[in-house]
């Protein structure tokens, strides 16, 4: 076999390796879930509360940017948390006519046994606007856990419990932050159905098997961290010259020869009524910031999905059968129709692994997969064409490492 269907075939095996291995670990995780779940139900007290021993005071930081039809359930979730230790709530907003600011404090008003503030005061400590918005809660922040949680997720009321629980095991001696598996519930629009798509196969895949392979990924949606670790590395105010500062904390913590921990509870994101742009220039965002990092990823990760790595496998074994009764064109089809019909199936699985009850119907699964398949290609392309991403409304410039500036041209 020549030198270049070889790698092909490398690279096709390789994608198979790592869907295969995705889909078991899914499963597993979901396995846990439930395991987890009734031990919850198990122990749960009398008043409905459950029980924990030892310390765990902890502060939920939630940074919001906007108002949008799932905000207000999204917020309220985080007031009807069971959990027997003392927990407040602190949302940070970066202007105080933001059209969320309403929202919050009608939220608050409404919940008056939970301590919930507003903070409204942004503290420039570098480009990084979440970390500008958060700061100043953090820094005030007294209790023994902090937990930074993305306005878009809405809570379980058992999850901050599985979350303390999962960083005080047996497993998670050396346990520096505890993250969530990012989900997306609540699909109302084609585009909240392809998003749920991407969380569900795609971006699962790698998170799991990234993790299992023995580097710590972290996704900054929701992540549990002990006050004093996070005081250890310097705080926030370092990582704010980063885009992507949820990888450089996570990386500093790693140094001191702690692990993240990926917890039983998934992060569960609703954002009603997305549209397919918004998908779209949401997930190129993070490709792009994932080209920065990892460059090496970057090639691979596009040569792993579906449609690439399927004509990978073709090539490879048209080449290396020049004797086949079928034509070339007619093998390279029927090896990439195979291919992603199989693929088609373990991503199904995987996705209802990952999302449980809340999945889609399976009456949009192959129209949500197939679009998320083909504009993963057209998104790869289109990512590589400019280092400029939008966030929070505003257009930066990705130096190395995702070192961050406002950038002089144009977002292409």
């Amino acid at each position: 076999m020549e030198i270049l269907p070889f790698l092909s075939f490398c690279m096709f095996a390789f994608a198979w390796i790592v869907q295969c291995t995705a889909v078991l670990l899914a499963i597993r995780w979901s396995w846990r879930k439930k395991n987890t779940e009734a031990n919850i139900r198990e122990i749960r007290c009398d008043s409905g509360s459950i029980k924990y021993t030892g310390k765990g005071d902890v502060t939920i930081i939630k940074p919001v940017t906007g108002a949008d039809p799932s905000l207000r359930s999204n917020l309220t979730s985080f007031f009807y948390l069971k959990y027997d230790r003392q927990y407040k709530v602190v949302f940070c907003v970066n202007d105080a006519n933001d059209s969320a600011v309403p929202i919050i404090q009608d939220c608050i008003a409404a919940h008056p046994h939970i301590s919930a503030t507003l903070v409204t005061k942004e503290r420039d400590v570098g480009i990084n606007p979440k970390i500008n918005t958060i700061n100043s809660a953090y820094e005030s922040a007294d209790t023994e856990y902090i937990w930074i949680c993305d306005s878009g997720v809405c809570a379980r009321p058992d999850t901050l419990y599985t979350l303390v629980r999962r960083s005080c095991d047996t497993e998670s001696k050396d346990c520096g932050i505890v993250h969530q598996l990012p989900v997306r519930i609540n699909c109302s629009t084609f585009g909240d159905q392809v998003e749920q798509m991407h969380f569900g196969t795609a971006h699962a895949k790698w998170y799991f098997f990234i993790n299992f392979a023995g580097k710590d990924v972290v996704n900054g949606m929701s992540n549990l961290f002990r006050r004093s670790l996070l005081e250890d590395i310097g705080g926030l105010r370092p990582y704010a010259k980063y885009l992507a500062e949820d990888y450089f904390i996570n990386e500093a913590i790693w140094q001191r020869g702690f692990r993240a921990r990926l917890a039983s509870t998934p992060a569960r994101q609703s954002h009603a009524g997305k549209s397919l742009r918004d998908v779209y220039y949401r997930t190129m965002r993070w490709a792009r910031l994932r080209r920065r990092i990892f460059v090496v990823g970057a090639v691979v990760e596009p040569l792993t999905d579906c449609l690439l790595s399927g004509l990978l496998g073709a090539y490879a074994l048209a080449a290396s059968l020049p004797s086949t009764h079928l034509s070339c064109g007619q093998l390279a089809l029927a090896v990439v129709a195979v291919h992603m019909v199989c693929w088609f199936c373990l991503d199904m699985a995987m996705l209802r692994a990952v999302n449980g009850n809340t999945v889609m119907p399976p009456r949009f699964w192959v129209g949500a997969w197939l679009t998320r398949e083909i504009g993963s290609v057209l998104l790869n392309v289109h990512g590589a064409l400019s280092n400029s991403v939008m966030w929070r409304g505003k257009q930066y410039y990705l130096e190395k490492n995702t070192i961050i500036r406002v950038p002089e041209h144009r977002l292409l």
